[in-house]
């Protein structure tokens, strides 16, 4: 595994809960994290579990179940805050 590989394939966790820069960059609309550094990924996680725990009205000790029909708001919740970072989509940089 070369040093890029481990760049985009590094797992952040929250919880049981986690995400990489590479399942960023293939969502249906990619962000570009080549310049994503790995306290960000971090923050993006907690802070995504942390407001989808908010929605769901969870408490911050218990678990996000992405098996169940609320999953979505994860998902929701992820893409906002990634765009809150300043993050762009690949479609949004300019050539």
């Amino acid at each position: 595994m070369t040093q890029t590989d481990d760049f985009y394939t590094r797992e952040f966790f929250s919880g049981k809960l986690s995400i990489s820069r590479g399942e960023l960059e293939s969502l249906p609309c990619p962000f570009c994290t080549d310049k994503v550094t790995d306290e960000e990924m971090q923050a993006i996680i907690d802070l995504t579990c942390h407001q989808t725990k908010m929605r769901l009205g969870l408490n911050e000790e218990d678990e996000i179940d992405l098996s169940d029909d609320t999953s979505w708001i994860w998902w929701e919740e992820l893409e906002e805050t990634v765009v809150a970072f300043d993050i762009p989509y690949y479609e949004d940089i300019d050539e």
